[in-house]
């Protein structure tokens, strides 16, 4: 489900501090 995909990107954002620079 797209639900899922969604915590594993966010965990991936959290573990990758450079994704949050593209905010």
């Amino acid at each position: 489900p797209p639900t899922e995909l969604r915590e594993s990107e966010e965990a991936s954002n959290v573990c990758r501090p450079k994704d949050y620079s593209v905010l």
